[in-house]
């Protein structure tokens, strides 16, 4: 039973090893460099407190969209847009501030995932759309991020407070 059990555990393992079509050379910088013109963009132009729509679209739970609100880049609330349920506190690890949601870009470009793909607001710099294979040739660990409708102090960010 400890032998089968250990072999389960080797099968990620191996699956990342066997990934060589990731993400690298000129696709790598060309990512990195519009993912740190939009989170500067961000910084410049987003709020540091705001509400916002998230749908995730993954084999992980819970997909329907949900109402985010942040204080000072910290998830302090998160319900479901359907039923206005607020989603109990331990599973908002799983429902990213837009800073966190630029974190898991890079840590997913800088990995290399097997792919990601991302548009970007072009007025705030917001992932609008995210993409990310975490292993090409691994089943079920894509996910996708669909981020709309925010909703923040505006003139408190551009003013420095």
């Amino acid at each position: 039973m400890t032998r089968h059990f250990a072999r389960l555990l080797l099968i990620p393992l191996l699956l990342a090893a066997c990934d060589a079509d990731g993400i690298t050379g000129a696709e790598k910088e060309h990512l990195l460099r519009r993912l740190n013109a939009a989170e500067a963009r961000w910084d410049r132009e987003g709020p540091t407190s705001y509400a916002y729509t998230l749908n995730r679209a993954c084999f992980c739970g819970f997909e329907g969209p949900v109402r985010i609100s942040v204080e000072n880049d910290v998830v302090v609330d998160v319900r479901v847009i359907a039923t206005d349920e607020v989603l109990p506190a331990e599973s908002w690890q799983w429902y990213p501030s837009i800073r966190e949601l630029f974190a898991i870009l890079d840590d997913a470009i800088e990995l290399p995932a097997g792919k990601v793909t991302v548009t970007f607001d072009a007025t705030l710099g917001y992932p609008k759309e995210a993409y990310i294979d975490w292993y090409s040739n691994a089943i079920d660990d894509e996910i996708g991020y669909y981020a709309s409708d925010i909703l923040g102090a505006f003139t408190l960010a551009r003013s420095g407070r």
